[in-house]
């Protein structure tokens, strides 16, 4: 008999050694709770191990227990399913992440307008700003700031609005507003490790000089997109530099109907996948010095087709348009503050973004203050965010803790073991090629009920 309870105890026992094909096993196992099948099942046997982490059980699992997926993203069948289902199921538990302020007594002069990227795992190398020209760093171990000095070469000096990238230890600083407010399109390097800075003899033609653009990096390419031009004209061009090869390229990207972003600044990207994801802005009229339009819309560009797509998303949208604090992690994108697309506020609230169901999510945290122009890095499990504006420069130091992160890494840390605790019955005797009856809880009935039915059903 394949499902047993127990007459004297509330229980099911489960005889995994039945030869049941694997096909058979897991269809049973995608009517059983995801966290008992990866924390309990997988730990069963080494057969067992490879059952409980077939992507399609896990897929199923979660349209189980987040509904059926919309499935945008074109490479949706290379998602790491059985991650997600972790990820998500820590995400939607309370205190799944908590912003916090650490206390320190030294810190940078309060800018916005500014960057920050982490780099070696270890260290922030916060630049520019308004006002502001020195650079700092932060070190996250011993958490302190200081100032971070120049050994050699000339960096771009006073700058803000400008884009800044991490790559193997080493900032690429692009475009924004310079002395006499002359806007940039120099490539800048800062080594982090020989503490230099160089322009970048870059090959190619550089796109126009511009400020209030975005940028992020997709493997070993930079992409910025769109911005404000020397004579404050919105831009939504595309251009990519290799890293690797130091050259230039304008993208020429096309789109269905009329789904390519409108020109804009101020907007945020993040990359996920061969996605960069485009969010917010808007448009400055240099004649009225207004925001004539602002954005909380999201667009998609496929890095390999390129190819945008205007999204329709479900959920909570963000009332952020401009300036906000984004940034990417797996397959959620988190933004952070920003300009209010609604009225001349700031705002303060978190929003998470699924990119694989296309579903925001408001999270139940707040910033301690509310701001645009600051800037965020994210380093391990934790997001660093400092400085912005309201009514003002700020230099608020905020930590977000992303505790969900840290609760699914255990959780996919789990491996079989010949001597798992709880999992054999203590008089049932195995071999490794055999494995062990499983024993659940009562509460498992109706879905042991279920499974039992289809097993007998499929014979």
């Amino acid at each position: 008999m394949m499902f047993q309870r127990s007459a004297s105890q509330q229980q099911w026992h489960i005889d995994t050694t039945a030869e049941v094909p694997d096909h058979v096993w897991i269809h049973i196992l995608e009517f059983l709770p995801g966290h008992f099948v990866g924390k309990v099942v997988a730990r069963v046997s080494q057969r067992f191990y490879a059952l409980s982490n077939n992507n399609n059980l896990w897929k199923t699992q979660c349209e189980i227990a987040f509904g059926t997926s919309k499935l945008p993203r074109d490479d949706n069948h290379a998602l790491n399913w059985k991650q997600r289902y972790i990820e998500e199921s820590y995400l939607q538990r309370k205190g799944s992440m908590k912003w916090s302020q650490p206390l320190h007594f030294v810190k940078p002069p309060a800018r916005s307008r500014h960057t920050m990227n982490a780099v070696q795992d270890s260290k922030l190398i916060l630049i520019g700003g308004r006002p502001g020209e020195n650079l700092f760093q932060y070190d996250i171990k011993s958490q302190k700031f200081s100032s971070f000095e120049i050994l050699n070469g000339e960096g771009p000096g006073h700058l803000s609005n400008h884009s800044s990238v991490a790559y193997d230890d080493k900032i690429y600083v692009f475009g924004g507003i310079g002395e006499q407010n002359v806007k940039s399109n120099i490539l800048y390097e800062l080594d982090v490790e020989q503490s230099t800075w160089r322009i970048v003899n870059a090959q190619g033609r550089a796109p126009r000089p511009r400020s209030d653009h975005a940028a992020c990096v997709l493997g070993c390419k930079m992409y910025i997109v769109g911005g404000s031009s020397q004579t404050v004209t919105p831009l939504n061009d595309v251009h990519c530099f290799n890293l690797d090869t130091l050259q230039w390229e304008e993208l020429q990207t096309t789109s269905i109907k009329d789904q390519m972003p409108q020109p804009r600044s101020g907007h945020s990207i993040a990359a996920v996948g061969e996605n960069i994801f485009l969010f917010g802005g808007g448009v400055w009229d240099r004649e009225h010095s207004a925001w004539v339009k602002k954005f909380n819309d999201l667009f998609s560009l496929n890095t390999q087709t390129l190819e945008w797509k205007k999204l329709d998303t479900d959920g909570v949208v963000p009332t952020a348009s401009k300036f906000a604090s984004v940034f990417s992690i797996d397959h959620h994108i988190i933004i952070a503050g920003g300009a209010s697309v609604y009225d001349d506020e700031v705002t303060g609230d978190t929003y998470i973004l699924d990119t694989v169901t296309l579903t925001w999510k408001k999270a139940p945290v707040k910033l301690a203050e509310k701001v645009d122009s600051a800037s965020i890095a994210l380093c391990g499990n934790r997001a660093y965010m400092f400085g912005g504006y309201c009514r003002g420069e700020k230099d608020t130091f905020s930590v977000l803790d992303l505790n969900w992160k840290k609760k699914a890494s255990r959780f996919s840390g789990l491996r079989y073991s010949h001597s798992a605790p709880s999992i054999a019955t203590a008089n049932h005797h195995h071999t490794n090629s055999r494995a062990s009856p499983l024993t659940l809880s009562s509460e498992r009935h109706s879905l042991l009920t279920t499974s039992s039915s289809m097993l007998l059903d499929m014979k």
